[in-house]
């Protein structure tokens, strides 16, 4: 039989290339001839079992599914502790903030930035958590920062300042030296 590439519209990605046969991807999600119900996009990432594409698609679907209203995302919890894909990391000990009313979208992405270095189940479950939260309540908006004056704005300002500076310099140098040359 020859081999078909199978080409899947995903999340954000245009598209997905998955070597898999069309006969080898259906029978890992035992889809049988005649069956109506049609495998998920999670199932069949996690289909494919390369661990980095499925913490990718994971993270994709959390933030453009937030509620889990389908509840794809739980099913692929699910698939991946019974399989043992080996897609979580040990979690690294940081403590979540537990108090709702501190929960905002800069929260939010400061743990989908903590989920990226350390992908571990607890760190997962609590950003869906999070997520739910957030998407349920519209007003949980973050807050704007203030304009700081140290950490990397201040390098930025005297970065910028520096440069100022030695434009003006050189330019009052070229200038005192055409007028008495």
């Amino acid at each position: 039989m020859k081999q078909q590439k199978v080409y899947i519209r995903l999340f954000s990605e245009p598209y997905y290339e998955n070597e898999l046969s069309v006969l080898q991807l259906c029978k890992r999600l035992d889809f049988e001839k005649g069956d109506t119900k049609m495998p998920t996009q999670l199932e069949i990432i996690l289909a494919g079992n390369d661990i980095t594409e499925i913490q990718h698609q994971l993270r994709i679907y959390l933030m453009n599914h937030p509620q889990d209203n389908d509840g794809e995302l739980a099913k692929a919890i699910t698939i991946i502790n019974e399989q043992q894909l080996g897609v979580w990391m040990a979690h690294d000990g940081k403590v979540f903030i537990g108090d709702e009313t501190k929960w905002n979208q800069s929260y939010l992405a400061e743990q989908q930035i903590e989920l990226h270095n350390n992908f571990s189940q607890e760190r997962f479950l609590h950003m869906m958590t999070v997520a739910d939260f957030l998407a349920s309540d519209p007003s949980n908006e973050a807050p704007p920062e203030p304009f700081k004056l140290y950490g990397a704005s201040m390098g930025t300002i005297m970065t910028v300042g520096v440069i100022i500076f030695c434009i003006i310099a050189i330019t009052m140098v070229v200038v005192i030296r055409n007028q008495f040359i």
